[in-house]
């Protein structure tokens, strides 16, 4: 017995194909408009956490006592050397708080320590919320991110 070959599913499959070729090659560069190409951002795959990070921190930065810690992030760069990171906060604390530049570092790949750029952004109790901070460019990659908590 042998089997029938569907016309159809092998259409759809080439309408497919050739669809995805397609947006490949035009709909992106329209999605980003007339951006350079070394202005878009990638995201970034973890290479270490914290605890594997012995850098020497000589100018003793430390990131400014708080409620709040890191639920989770993803780091952005572009090939210009953005940096910027999509961060899940959460107030640890039952009671409003605001979440400033100077509750959390990066560490970038040299060793520096930097804040994000200048923000602050109130929180309830218990609230946890996703942010899109700015750590302006370097030419060094963020490793990680960190707070006191």
């Amino acid at each position: 017995m042998t089997k029938a070959k569907n016309p159809i599913n092998k259409t759809l499959f080439k309408s497919v194909a050739v669809s995805a070729l397609l947006l490949n090659h035009t709909a992106i560069p329209q999605a980003i408009g007339n951006e350079p190409s070394n202005t878009v951002l990638s995201l970034e795959k973890p290479v270490m956490t914290l605890a594997e990070i012995h850098f020497e921190n000589p100018d003793n930065i430390h990131p400014k006592s708080s409620d709040f810690k890191i639920v989770s992030f993803v780091l952005m760069s572009s090939e210009a050397g953005e940096r910027r990171a999509v961060i899940t906060f959460e107030n640890t604390s039952s009671g409003q708080r605001f979440l400033e530049q100077d509750h959390l570092l990066a560490i970038f790949a040299n060793g520096e320590r930097k804040y994000p750029e200048v923000f602050r952004e109130k929180f309830s109790g218990n609230e946890i919320r996703t942010l899109d901070l700015s750590f302006n460019f370097h030419k060094y990659p963020v490793l990680t991110l960190y707070t006191d908590n």
